[in-house]
């Protein structure tokens, strides 16, 4: 019997292909995102989305973790590349969970990654891999996160 409720029941997505993602990064966590005077992450969005957009879906990689989702991680903003030879941010081949952030942004997305943690903090869940997830930014909103998972 799981202890997780229904609307933090996401789909799994096993042994997805490596691809990588190329753009500008920077490194933070999210006790410092959590601070308005601190956070970067706003600025490197706004980087990012000031450019011509990519023909494709955004992607916004969480990678280089410290240790866990408390830890100081890496943040990529781009478009995927199917290539795994290709330059940027490998977003390794393996299994994930995927969860949706439906509604306003960033609003949604927001209370999107809070029942990530949730479902996370749970004794039965799966644990995590820090090797890398990513959002996949698919249309306004509309976000997939994907958490990478052991296998």
């Amino acid at each position: 019997m799981t202890s997780h409720p229904a609307d933090l029941s996401p789909r799994r997505e096993r042994l997805m292909q490596a691809f990588r993602v190329e753009g500008p990064t920077l490194r933070t966590r999210n006790a410092d995102e959590a601070d308005p005077a601190r956070a970067r992450i706003p600025g490197l969005w706004a980087q990012c989305l000031a450019g011509a957009r990519p023909p494709g879906p955004l992607h916004a990689v969480y990678h280089a973790y410290e240790s866990d989702h408390h830890g100081a991680y890496s943040l990529c903003l781009g478009e995927a590349n199917p290539r795994a030879d290709a330059p940027g941010v490998l977003v390794p081949a393996g299994d994930y969970l995927v969860f949706e952030a439906r509604g306003e942004m960033p609003q949604a997305l927001i209370q999107a990654w809070a029942q990530v943690w949730r479902y996370f903090a749970a004794p039965d869940a799966p644990r995590r891999s820090y090797r890398a997830d990513f959002e996949r930014h698919l249309a306004p909103g509309c976000v997939e996160l994907h958490i990478g998972v052991q296998a």
